[in-house]
């Protein structure tokens, strides 16, 4: 690591993995607003949608997602009649466009949602914003939670890529973070999803979780790129317990400093580009043959 660079990376800054970034969101921006940009969709342009599941069937220490555990599937039902009417009202609110290019769940867990209640989902928002030929459909999966009706119901309602939550395959990090996934629930996982016809596997990689070190991040790298993963993030864990409550249960003492962290990036970004990943932007890497290498 460059000594010229820790001033910088020592500085505190919003993700940049959303845009625009978390802190432009404030009180100003409101429905007004929303709906003139809304109306402002070009006839001759697709459009792209997200579809947030803020459940998840256990919370891992780590995490700064929107999400919570619900306890039963009550809460869930009840949060998916107001998805419903939401995916309704945007539809009215939109300009002309030209059809729904990417519809992507994210979350949370979208696999915390039962399998039919995920294929009425797509069916309705592909319905509400016309679903064009090809698209790509998108669901990010936690693995411990995949079920064959999960993935038949992907598979069923055209899901073409699947984002994998790997993070690290060291028991001693997994056991840290609040998220135990042996290799071989992910290896089973990702060839059930292959089998059902969904080829576009992304991985989701950390670096900076307690325990972890350089070796750690190498081997989760390796598995990626062994598993032919499309797309893979490898990015750093953000420790913001005064944010994200849960992650007062992670040891700071155990977690990696500065230059630790700079080195397991740059470890994880070496063997994925040994592997033949090219690098996009910060974190982020691709295979040769993927749409966002070649776009």
């Amino acid at each position: 690591m460059k000594q010229a660079w820790i001033p910088f990376a020592s500085r505190p800054v919003p993700r940049y993995t959303s845009y625009p970034t978390a802190a432009d969101f404030t009180p100003q921006v409101a429905e007004t607003e929303a709906g003139i940009w809304a109306s402002q969709t070009a006839s001759d342009k697709p459009i792209s949608v997200y579809i947030h599941v803020p459940f998840c069937e256990k919370l891992c220490f780590y995490c700064g997602c929107a999400t919570s555990v619900p306890n039963g599937y009550t809460r869930i039902a009840a949060y998916l009649e107001i998805l419903h009417r939401e995916i309704d009202l945007w539809a009215r609110a939109l300009g002309a466009h030209d059809g729904m290019a990417h519809l992507h769940f994210g979350g949370g867990s979208p696999n915390a949602l039962s399998a039919e209640d995920f294929k009425d989902l797509v069916a309705h928002a592909s319905r509400a914003f016309g679903l064009r030929p090809g698209a790509e459909i998108a669901v990010e999966i936690d693995p411990r939670g995949l079920t064959p009706d999960f993935i038949h119901a992907m598979a069923a309602s055209g899901a073409n890529r699947v984002s994998f939550g790997v993070q690290t395959l060291s028991a001693t990090v997994q056991q840290a973070v609040g998220r135990i996934q042996p290799k071989v629930l992910l290896s089973e996982g990702i060839a059930r999803l292959h089998e059902a016809g969904i080829g576009a596997i992304n991985m989701d990689l950390m670096y900076g979780l307690p325990h972890q070190t350089v070796t750690d991040v190498e081997e989760a790298a390796h598995f990626a790129a062994e598993m032919g993963a499309a797309r893979i993030s490898l990015f750093g864990y953000a420790h913001v317990p005064w944010f994200a409550k849960h992650q007062a249960a992670i040891d700071e003492d155990a977690l990696p400093g500065l230059e630790a962290r700079f080195e397991q990036a740059e470890a994880g970004a070496r063997t994925l580009e040994l592997a033949g990943y090219q690098a996009i932007g910060l974190d982020h890497f691709a295979r040769a043959d993927d749409s966002l290498t070649q776009a």
